[in-house]
């Protein structure tokens, strides 16, 4: 299982962000994932695609569903990217929706692509 944690403040961009304050609220799995999906075009499918992932959480004590929705697109948004200058084609990810399922169980909406 992978520590899940919520970022507290966002003065650093996505590829600092490490440098920012996190507090773990517990830890996750991820269960299963949809293959990608690439789009209605087909057109370039080593620019973008999104699926979607089932995940498993176990908290450290109960936490308002806001804060676990937030834990989740925390861990599944973002970039290693440390270019002083756009368009470097490094990877990024954004976590658009997530859902709450049943229990400890949650459904993300994620999507990949390059930075152009």
């Amino acid at each position: 299982m992978s520590n899940l944690a919520i970022r507290e403040t966002t003065r650093y961009r996505a590829g600092w962000a490490y440098l920012d304050t996190w507090q773990s609220i517990g830890r996750f799995t991820v269960e299963d994932k949809t293959e990608p999906d690439y789009g209605p075009d087909d057109h370039n499918i080593e620019e973008y695609h999104q699926r979607y992932m089932f995940i498993r959480v176990e908290l450290d004590q109960p936490e308002p569903f806001e804060r676990i929705r937030n834990a989740i697109r925390d861990e599944f948004s973002g970039s290693s990217c440390q270019h002083e200058y756009d368009c470097c084609g490094c990877w990024h990810r954004s976590c658009y929706d997530v859902w709450h399922l049943e229990e400890n169980l949650w459904l993300a909406r994620v999507g990949a692509g390059r930075n152009y």
